[in-house]
């Protein structure tokens, strides 16, 4: 049986060749009575041959096979528009459920960039910063921390000498970009805490055991010294990509040199690693894999010693030495592991719980410490997904394909790059990258990959449809 909707164009069809069949027996007529008389004898002389005689079994049986074929077509019709109804409706659906989805993105994204403002100026407000001096040479009091409740920044100073009173208890201290400076130091550091980045040929003294900080952390630094008033008040000194850092002890006879110790890292193998990577960047844009590579100088068991730092999991520094490790390259393959598996599992947790800016953090730490390319190619995928939750097409593409070029049968992978193709309007592309995602796909059906391929193929011929209008 068919839907009621069709019985009105049934019938017309049916009443249309009836009538057609009457038109053709009236051909010729509406002439006089002569050509009526040679009619009625053509029919009386085939008086035996009832083909159009509708009382006749076989006009019947026409007739009933007619209907017949006209009720499927009806049927096929209205199966074909069924299903092109019920497509409508899913990519309808579809649609609603991406415009949700993409102004919740925008939501979403908005509070993240209110939040990091606020942390920021929160955090600068916490800060006296001094910057852009040049030939200054000045003293630096509580008062000028307000009361000693502040930190104390140095940012962009070039040949400035600046002396921190012993009345200055600055929380922390930062210095950023400064050439040709010296700074000294006679007030404790509250936090004994002190950052270093970007800076050439500057000195720091500090004047006593009290105002030395316990963890100096050196960054990008050319002939960076460091003056303590002795060997075992050096603390902790992390430095990294810096080099020609120098340390002074300043109870010690300067006659001989000995006070005076250079930090020797021998990093070449490093650097060429580093090289090597940045021309594969260029060749294919990909990230570079490698992690700065840190070291520590403390004064150990009376000598200073550099030691290179090893982090695990909880990134916590720590040394082969420490480790009771057999070499440096066991301790940090060990490490290395652990910290890959570490932050992928930091990103998932990140990614379920909506904070997707913070899981491509973990996921690039992942990746830093991944070396199969089929776990890179996983990685990369889970920060396709998180720049599509951001709106971030053209980033999620570009992560999404190179999770294929790392392993081209990775499903996820290539249904991502079918996703940010479709959100980038490519639906004819979009549709080849989702076929072949489901083509990899082991389960037979998929239910997310065959909506997307509905869905892309009809906006696709929506595309069409507009374009040629």
């Amino acid at each position: 049986m068919f839907c009621a909707y069709f019985f009105p164009e049934y019938f017309i069809r049916i009443l249309k060749m009836m009538g057609e069949e009457e038109d053709q027996a009236k051909e010729g007529g509406g002439g006089g009575k002569e050509e009526e008389n040679e009619e009625n004898e053509t029919f009386n002389k085939n008086d035996d041959d009832d083909d159009d005689d509708r009382s006749s079994k076989e006009y019947h049986e026409k007739w009933s096979k007619f209907t017949e074929e006209e009720m499927q077509k009806i049927q096929l019709e209205e199966a074909e528009l069924k299903r092109e109804m019920e497509k409508l409706s899913v990519a309808n659906e579809l649609e609603k459920k991406t415009k949700k989805a993409q102004e919740e993105k925008k939501q979403m994204l908005r509070e993240a960039k209110e939040r990091w403002e606020h942390s920021e100026e929160k955090e600068m407000s916490r800060r006296v910063t001094i910057e852009k001096e040049t030939e200054v040479t000045r003293a630096i009091r509580a008062e000028e921390l307000e009361q000693n409740s502040k930190s104390l920044h140095f940012r962009e100073v070039a040949k400035c000498s600046y002396e921190i009173k012993k009345c200055a208890k600055p929380i922390k201290i930062f210095i950023e970009s400064a050439k040709d400076t010296t700074i000294s130091c006679a007030g404790t550091v509250k936090t004994s805490t002190m950052e270093i980045w970007n800076c050439s040929n500057c000195e720091i003294t500090f004047e006593s055991g009290a105002a030395s900080t316990k963890t100096t952390q050196i960054d990008e630094c050319e002939n960076v010294t460091l003056l303590f008033p002795s060997r075992d008040t050096i603390g902790s000194i992390y430095h990294a990509t810096t080099s020609g850092l120098s340390l002074v002890f300043t109870d010690e006879s300067m006659l001989d040199g000995k006070n005076i110790h250079v930090v020797d890292v021998d990093d070449n193998d490093f650097r060429e690693l580093q090289k090597k990577e940045e021309n594969e960047e260029n060749n294919d844009g990909s990230s570079s894999n490698s992690r700065v590579r840190q070291h520590v100088t403390r004064f150990v068991n009376g000598k200073i010693l550099t030691e290179r730092v090893i982090r695990g999991k909880d990134e916590f520094p720590t040394t082969a030495r420490e480790l009771n490790a057999n070499s440096v390259e066991e301790a940090e393959a060990k490490a290395k592991e652990e910290r890959r598996a570490a932050n992928k599992a930091k990103g998932n947790e990140a990614f379920k719980a909506g904070d997707y800016g913070s899981a491509i953090a973990h996921y690039e730490l992942s990746l830093q410490d991944t070396e199969l390319d089929s776990d890179k190619s996983i990685v990369h995928s889970n920060r396709a997904a998180c720049f599509l939750k951001l709106g971030r097409l053209e980033e999620a593409l570009k992560e999404a394909e190179r999770s294929v070029s790392l392993d081209e049968k990775n499903v996820k992978g290539n249904f991502r790059v079918g996703l940010a193709l479709h959100a980038l309007k490519r639906y004819g592309e979009a549709v080849k990258a989702l076929e072949k995602a489901q083509s990899l796909e082991k389960k037979k059906q998929n239910k997310d990959i065959e909506n997307a391929i509905r869905m892309a193929e009809f906006m696709g011929r929506k595309q069409a449809a507009e374009t040629s209008a």
